[in-house]
């Protein structure tokens, strides 16, 4: 049970941090069109794409984080 107490925890707080940081960095909402925009043609400004860098950057250090785990229980089991 601590074992499974051991790896959860850090599981569980490393997802509620990564969901509280999405939301704290969002970016605010863009400032109101003036009046005229749009009656010569104009077009509405376009959202900026954004690319899947972080998720990639979260998903390594999950990945690294597994690795790291499994070494050392590999290595405790060695040990044994």
């Amino acid at each position: 049970m601590k074992k499974i107490y051991r790896l959860l925890v850090p599981v569980i707080a490393m997802l509620i941090l990564s969901v509280i940081s999405e939301k704290l960095m969002s970016q605010p909402d863009p400032p109101p069109l003036p009046d005229q925009h749009g009656y010569n043609g104009n077009q509405s400004p376009q959202g900026v794409p954004l690319d899947g860098g972080a998720e990639v950057l979260l998903f390594l250090g999950m990945a690294y984080g597994v690795k790291k785990v499994s070494d050392m229980k590999r290595k405790t089991i060695v040990a044994r």
